[in-house]
């Protein structure tokens, strides 16, 4: 089965970049700096589904030692790209199946990291993840993705075309159905890329149910913090 994102994650931070624009770049600015008050200076953080580097590579390059998780192949290579001076160690896994036998004192786990969890045992083994690498005392920052965040998109410039449907497939188990187009131009070639796959909605009180079985617990509502986000932003604690 193909891993979302795995087939385009050569453009996926110039799609990001310019389909969301300063929304893209004004969320990864709040979520660094939110970070940077709850994290210790130079802390060891695991972010888990780092994608192609957009909280990882600015930590570590601001003393932080980042460990970054990722299902996609793909997603990865782009983050060790990027990341020039080796400063971050990599590991492709799905959340619910990582095990890294040590802990951290702090873990990242946002960006719609539990949309791609469609079963509540996958959610479930998350939560343990997240649990099993989390020091005594440490900190989670999650997401949790609000309901009207499930839409389409459409973006169209001069050299990129983004569309993108979702589509509900089970209203009783919130189950929606993930379709992307992307299409690339440039003077010498033109690039199209297909993307597709399922996707849940949680509520949140649901999601902070499952991780308080675990043990985390919330210690700070960041809704306040994350406004215009579409997605309600926790931290919790051990």
């Amino acid at each position: 089965m193909t891993t979302p994102h795995d087939s385009w994650a050569e453009v996926y931070d110039r799609v990001y970049e310019e389909s969301f624009g300063k929304f893209y770049s004004d969320l990864t600015a709040k979520t660094l700096a939110v970070i940077d008050e709850l994290a210790s200076p130079g802390c060891d953080i695991l972010d888990l589904g780092a994608g192609t580097g957009r909280l990882a590579i600015p930590l570590s390059q601001s003393g932080y030692q980042v460990t970054a998780v990722d299902a996609s192949r793909g997603m990865l290579n782009v983050l060790k790209r990027k990341d020039q001076e080796n400063l971050i160690t990599n590991h492709q896994s799905l959340v619910q199946e990582l095990k890294l036998n040590r802990k951290f004192p702090f873990i990242t786990c946002v960006f719609s990291v539990f949309c791609y969890l469609t079963t509540e045992g996958d959610l479930k083994k998350c939560a343990k993840t997240i649990a099993s690498h989390l020091s005594d005392g440490g900190k989670a920052l999650i997401d949790c993705t609000a309901r009207v965040s499930f839409q389409g998109l459409n973006y169209q410039s001069e050299e990129l075309i983004r569309t993108v449907i979702v589509e509900e497939e089970d209203p009783d188990e919130g189950l929606f159905r993930y379709y992307e187009t992307v299409q690339v131009w440039s003077p010498d070639v033109a690039l199209e890329y297909k993307d597709e796959f399922s996707i849940k909605y949680w509520d949140y009180k649901f999601l902070l149910g499952i991780f308080a079985e675990e043990g985390l617990n919330i210690e700070l509502d960041l809704q306040d913090r994350f406004l215009g986000s579409g997605a309600h932003y926790f931290l919790l604690a051990n």
